[in-house]
């Protein structure tokens, strides 16, 4: 491309008006964004078919003619493509878009979390739509249009994808809201506090993006003067929430609106931001937390997902066998690309009419109750890795149910919500759960009884698992976790250096 066009693409972002975009998406039928979404299914089909020549090779060891996809109905019979069918099989350059590095003015890694590390190129055009994308999300729920506006980057710096495309993100969002300044300490917590409590004050308000834990570590920390001025903000994202930790954050900054005050982000390295929570989603996370029968209307399972809605300009979600499917228009493209999460799609009638059916009341009459906007375009689901849980005499125990019994008032005063996990066996191969858990600044390991901390751990469990509990007044003590502690920022647990592996 040539210079003239980024900055004609920069003067589009610079003249465009997010509420006058966000009031067109409150408005317009949902089927224009679903329709919306399938063009660009096929419109990158096309572009990897003709342009990738790891996906031209790939069609032709499946014996697919890209000549006969030319509807969304034809798209679904071609293969699904994943790590370890297309990713791994072909040199990077070979993945991208005319074989080369041309145009592709950024490159930046995974985090590994779910195995190794892979490179991701990125076009400076896609890179305008994400940062389109989380402007959208702070007008509509933080008004940074109205409010002068510290935007502070805890993502994870250096290589990584998120930390670098939020850094940008937040800087060009700045140029445009000349009351709006943008820091980015990375996930250095001793460097954020500094931070905020050395220039937050000439601030309306804070917004601080990270990931859960890190966040959760950093109110926790918040000098009373900031935390009692309630104008800290909070964006989620890197992995999901519970509603739990939601309503921890909540009182911790002393938030008056819950569905403007913390907002889940959902990104990944291959597909850049994805969406965003906005009010609704929230009330449907709260509302599905509470009627078992409306999440399971909703999502198919009595576990709530994190729902956010996503703009179909640049991907395309299906769910095939439970699993997310996403088709991603990118400088290294993905055609119904296998996530290996769980998860699904909905449209704004599904949630509106599964919600009338469950419930028994208007979900217009609740929203404006609420003052909650809702938006057409479409809703994705996930419930995260279907393989990322650790197992305990048959049951299955996820990172989001250890969390929650993590940020219970009875250990929040030793413990930060970091921890690794996994199933180990002792000398008899007898089968238990160790938890690593990363004790709070200044509380030393050997002040602390870990046998009682089990016990304790153990009970707020079984809160969040029915199957553990059930497992544990039968089993009693043979169940219990193992507790292993170790002093705040242990490198190898709990290193600065990305988001938390909560799986050993």
């Amino acid at each position: 491309m040539e210079a003239k066009e980024y900055v004609e693409a920069l003067g589009v972002f610079f003249n465009s008006n997010a509420r006058e975009t966000n009031a067109m998406a409150s408005k317009a039928p949902s089927k224009v964004f679903f329709d919306m979404a399938e063009q660009t299914a096929l419109d990158t089909f096309k572009l990897a078919s003709s342009s990738v020549p790891a996906y031209k090779d790939f069609l032709k060891k499946n014996k697919i003619d890209a000549r006969k996809i030319n509807t969304i109905d034809d798209l679904k019979k071609v293969p699904l493509t994943s790590k370890e069918n297309y990713l791994s099989q072909y040199p990077l350059k070979d993945l991208l878009v005319n074989g080369d590095f041309n145009d592709k003015f950024a490159s930046t890694s995974s985090s590994g979390s779910s195995g190794k590390p892979f490179f991701w190129p990125r076009y400076f055009m896609r890179d305008i739509g994400v940062i389109a994308g989380i402007e959208s999300t702070l007008v509509d729920l933080f008004d940074i249009d109205k409010k002068s506006t510290l935007l502070v980057n805890c993502a994870g710096m250096g290589v990584w994808t998120a930390g670098d495309l939020v850094s940008f993100a937040f800087k060009v969002i700045a140029l445009k809201y000349k009351n709006a300044s943008s820091i980015s300490p990375g996930i250095d917590i001793d460097n954020t506090l500094w931070s905020i409590e050395t220039i937050g004050e000439s601030f309306e308000q804070i917004v601080i993006l990270g990931y859960p834990p890190s966040l959760k570590d950093l109110v926790d920390q918040l000098p009373k003067k900031i935390a009692q001025a309630q104008k800290i903000k909070v964006i989620a994202g890197g992995e999901s929430f519970s509603e739990s930790w939601r309503n921890y954050m909540i009182k911790k900054i002393g938030a008056k609106n819950a569905y403007k005050s913390i907002c889940s982000m959902l990104g990944s390295s291959e597909g850049g931001f994805v969406g965003a929570e906005y009010g609704l989603s929230v009330f449907i996370r709260e509302q599905s937390l509470r009627s078992p029968e409306l999440c399971m209307s909703l999502f198919g399972e009595r576990d709530l997902p994190t729902l956010v809605q996503y703009g179909p300009k640049s991907k395309y979600f299906e769910e095939v066998g439970s699993q997310l499917v996403t088709t991603d228009k990118g400088a290294l493209p993905l055609v119904r690309y296998d996530t290996k999460d769980r998860g699904g799609v909905l449209s704004q009638e599904d949630i509106f009419s599964r919600y009338q059916e469950v419930i028994g009341r208007s979900l217009d009459e609740e929203m404006k109750k609420k003052n909650i906007v809702a938006y057409s375009m479409p809703y994705v689901y996930l419930f995260g890795r279907a393989d990322y849980s650790a197992t305990l005499y048959g049951i299955t125990i996820s990172p989001e149910q250890v969390k929650d019994a993590l940020i219970s008032d009875r250990v929040n005063k030793l413990l930060t919500s970091r921890f690794n996990m996994r199933t180990v066996y002792d000398k008899s191969e007898n089968q238990n759960l160790e938890i690593v858990c990363e004790l709070r600044r200044g509380v030393q390991v050997d002040s602390v009884d870990a046998q009682s901390l089990a016990g304790i751990i153990s009970e707020e469990l079984a809160h969040f698992s029915t199957e553990y509990g059930k497992l544990l007044s039968t089993m009693k003590g043979r169940v219990l976790p193992i507790i292993k502690l170790k002093e705040y920022g242990d490198k190898q647990y709990f290193s600065s250096k990305n988001k938390q592996k909560y799986l050993g």
